[in-house]
């Protein structure tokens, strides 16, 4: 249960919040939802183990979105950012390019998507009050958020 966003392009980033919940609601320790090496940035939602497969493979110095798709393949998604600013979406065994420059994935994405199409301007500081309007909706949701950016 989460709410990611990812910017792409020349000074794109990934925020994800920490909020970490069981399947019958229960609030478990915060997790790090968003991990980065040297070539990609990488942000999931769904299953926490799969944060630390997330770490592991990007520590190991994989840096090809297609590397991941085993990964969300367990009711789990990701979403990675390249050095070249271009989003990449894994789920459901496969992996894709992202049609937008932004993108929002998680249990709190379409909160998200909604509060960010009436901003101006998507930046960190929309991001973070986008992560703080769901967060305010969404028990499932919040906990602060991290961003990672090249």
């Amino acid at each position: 249960m989460t709410c990611v966003v990812a910017v792409g392009s020349p000074g794109g980033f990934i925020c994800a919040d920490r909020r970490c919940t069981s399947d019958s609601g229960e609030k478990c320790p915060n997790v790090l939802k968003v991990h980065k090496n040297v070539g990609l940035i990488v942000g999931f939602c769904g299953k926490t183990s799969v944060a630390y497969d997330i770490a592991r493979a990007l520590k190991d110095g994989k840096t090809d979105p297609k590397d991941f798709i085993e990964l969300a393949a367990d009711h789990s998604a990701i979403i990675c950012l390249d050095v070249e600013g271009k989003l990449w979406l894994a789920a459901d065994n496969a992996v894709w390019p992202a049609r937008r420059s932004w993108y929002a994935i998680g249990s709190g994405a379409d909160l998200a998507i909604g509060y960010l199409a009436a901003s101006p301007k998507i930046d960190k500081a929309s991001v973070r009050k986008a992560q703080q309007f769901v967060a305010s909706r969404r028990a499932d949701c919040g906990g602060g958020c991290d961003f990672k950016a090249f």
